[in-house]
């Protein structure tokens, strides 16, 4: 992977990272917690944004994205004006402590869930 783009991609995490930590301030965030966590889901918690909740996965990864994307402040590719950070970063996120942990050198070379292996 080229230097400018591993550079780009940290700086894209850590940005998506700062705006999902100021997102839990959010408005709606109590009512979007409080629907993810009423649609019940899997056994496994994980903890979702910076109160310390917990939920299953899938419920914990669309919680953060909402953080994330909330305050519009997220990055954005402007070819196509979307927001993929805030969609796939708390997936990745998600699915990489689900596998025990990934580095972040495979997290920054992922292609694929499948790609995320330790």
């Amino acid at each position: 992977m080229p230097e400018a783009a591993r550079s780009a991609a940290k700086m894209f995490i850590a940005d998506t990272l700062g705006v999902g930590i100021a997102g839990a301030a959010a408005p709606w965030r109590r009512e979007v917690l409080d629907t993810a966590a009423a649609s019940g889901g899997g056994a496994r918690k994980r903890r979702c944004g910076a109160a310390g909740e917990r939920l299953p996965l899938g419920q914990a990864a669309m919680v953060n994205a909402y953080q994330m994307h909330a305050l519009e402040f997220d990055c954005v590719h402007e070819g196509a004006v979307v927001h993929p950070m805030a969609a796939m970063l708390p997936y990745l996120a998600r699915l990489g402590r689900a596998r025990g942990g990934i580095s972040g050198d495979k997290l920054l070379r992922a292609r694929s869930p499948g790609s995320m292996s330790r």
